[in-house]
């Protein structure tokens, strides 16, 4: 069988009030279903993340394993991918429309490529959302340039996608990893491919799970990215608190 373009992965823990709005913004993306695969590692989640999932059938891959923490549900879950490309989303993200076109689009323009990654929406409750204003659009080998080793920004793991062949030359990333497995990757990977920057605007992440749900959940148990100290600063402007 042919393997697919790309592999959304997404990495849970006790995240089933998310995940169907994950999983559905997946899948409407409009890419064709025989170029991309979706698979959900669930990394021992004691909540009803397996009863919410049933619904999508044989549209995801549903990977159960016992809790390690997010580097280890990322390799478990690279062990599994068959994608060219592995597009990185969180549990309590969402994807807005055309992601993975754009995507694919960068990827087919710069073959030498390892990462591409874009912006993304804060969404802080209700109607209100913000821009990042951590985004600083760095492409090529970074490293090559003192200034764009500077800017180069650290973004969330929704706004991630990695060529396999490339993803290989960094794993497995280290468990002892709990949380802050993509940020691992996403500095690594600009010493061994270029990367390429979207300045658009391509997912949404919620403010609201990632500052206050997930810090206590990975605190003892589940996974953890660096989107939620993105957040945490421009979710406490927006809410008044300091």
């Amino acid at each position: 069988m042919k393997a697919p373009f790309f592999t959304i992965l997404i990495d849970t823990y006790n995240y089933g009030q998310y995940i169907e709005d994950a999983v559905a913004s997946a899948l409407a993306q409009g890419f064709p279903a025989e170029e991309r695969e979706i698979v959900v590692v669930d990394d021992g989640s004691t909540d009803d993340t397996e009863e919410r999932l049933r619904k999508f059938g044989d549209a995801i891959r549903y990977l159960r394993k016992p809790n390690g923490g997010q580097a280890s549900a990322f390799n478990f879950g690279f062990e599994h991918a068959r994608g060219e490309v592995v597009a990185l989303l969180d549990a309590d993200d969402v994807w807005l429309s055309g992601k993975l076109g754009r995507i694919h689009e960068a990827f087919e323009r710069n073959p030498a490529a390892g990462m591409v990654y874009h912006r993304v929406k804060l969404w802080s409750g209700g109607d209100a959302s913000s821009d990042d204003t951590y985004f600083v659009p760095v492409s090529g080998r970074v490293p090559e340039s003192r200034r764009a080793l500077l800017q180069y920004p650290m973004v969330g793991t929704s706004c991630l996608a990695f060529r396999r062949a490339v993803l290989k030359e960094l794993m497995p990333v280290p468990e002892a990893l709990r949380s802050q497995a993509d940020a691992y990757l996403t500095a690594l990977v600009i010493f061994v491919a270029p990367v390429v920057a979207i300045p658009e605007f391509l997912g949404s992440t919620d403010c609201m799970a990632q500052t206050f749900f997930r810090p206590m959940q990975s605190a003892r148990h589940g996974v953890r990215s660096s989107t939620g100290l993105l957040c945490a600063g421009r979710c406490s402007q927006a809410s008044g608190s300091g």
